[in-house]
């Protein structure tokens, strides 16, 4: 945890969803002062088929998903979601308008995988490593 999902048009190149992938986990890093160890990005390309937006919005649209912990200060938030948003700007080409960016926080009981120190594994027995 932290964990970004972002989705981008097809047409974004096997190297730009690389190099963004990179940049936006180092800003994950650095926007939470979380460990290196932790966190993940995933960036998904989906093909114009099954991508739509309203009217005078562009199909090639970037929606991104974070999920994390709840309790950090709203500054922090917004000033994470500022710099995700210009990154993913800057290598997409896509404008500012066209990239959604929602947070969905969790209590940490809720994360269950890569568990936290401190949070008690719940799994029955056998289940997990």
């Amino acid at each position: 945890m932290p964990f970004l999902r972002v989705h981008v048009g097809e047409d974004v190149p096997t190297g730009v969803r690389e190099e963004l992938a990179r940049t936006l986990r180092q800003a994950l890093v650095a926007g939470l002062g979380v460990k290196n160890e932790v966190g993940h990005v995933l960036v998904l390309s989906t093909p114009a088929s099954g991508r739509r937006a309203g009217p005078g919005r562009r199909q090639d649209f970037v929606f991104g998903e974070l999920l994390m912990y709840e309790g950090r200060p709203p500054q922090v938030k917004q000033a994470l979601l500022a710099r995700l948003h210009a990154e993913i700007a800057r290598l997409t080409g896509v404008p500012e308008r066209d990239i959604v960016l929602v947070i969905v926080e969790m209590p940490a009981v809720n994360w269950f995988g890569g568990l936290p120190p401190g949070v008690p594994d719940v799994r029955p027995k056998g289940v997990g490593p």
